[in-house]
């Protein structure tokens, strides 16, 4: 983790990486509350993420 990192969110120092969020894009920096804040409403709309998951995946395969 670099103490340099700055959040995505609101611009913080000392911000980590979460993998893999942003499509096209990579990695996402986002400061302790923030990331909690991702992680919950991640748990809240879990069959909906979910859904766009395999929507997302289908486009990719078709030729």
């Amino acid at each position: 983790m670099g103490w340099n990192l700055r959040c995505n969110s609101c611009g913080g120092y000392g911000a980590t990486w979460v993998p893999n969020m942003r499509p096209g894009w990579g990695s996402l920096a986002l400061c302790y509350p923030h990331e909690q804040e991702l992680q919950a409403m991640q748990c809240r709309h879990a069959d909906e993420l979910a859904a766009l998951t395999t929507i997302n995946y289908e486009q990719d395969r078709k030729v």
